[in-house]
């Protein structure tokens, strides 16, 4: 299965906006948008630097914890960033009334798919 395919049935299983799967360098793998429009390319590419940060804080403080997810919540929006092996990261955008568990638990098994696409 493609990772586009992979990106399109999570984010209609969770109702997202959007995903996109990152590489180690923020650079696009591939994405899925609900609408023509979406900047969810850019999105993506600003928050796996987040990702990589909060990785680098953590390490520091706990030697045996690895961040797997940050969820970051707006006024009007939620992104859920996700550890892909590897360096590799999933960005999903959905709107506020989506339900955060219901995201964390299906981009768990679409890191598992994805994580099997790599090899």
């Amino acid at each position: 299965m493609s990772f586009e395919v992979i990106l399109q049935e999570l984010a209609e299983k969770i109702g997202a906006d959007g995903a996109v799967m990152l590489d180690y360098d923020a650079e696009k793998v591939a994405s899925y948008s609900e609408s023509t429009t979406s900047d969810i390319d850019l999105i993506g590419a600003h928050h796996a630097v987040i990702l990589n940060i909060i990785k680098g804080i953590t390490a520091e403080k706990d030697k045996n914890g690895d961040i797997k997810s940050v969820i970051i919540m707006t006024e009007n929006a939620k992104l859920l960033i996700t550890a892909i092996k590897d360096g590799y990261c999933l960005i999903i955008a959905m709107g506020k009334n989506r339900s955060t568990s219901l995201a964390v638990n299906e981009a768990e098994d679409a890191v598992r798919q994805i994580e099997l696409e790599m090899g």
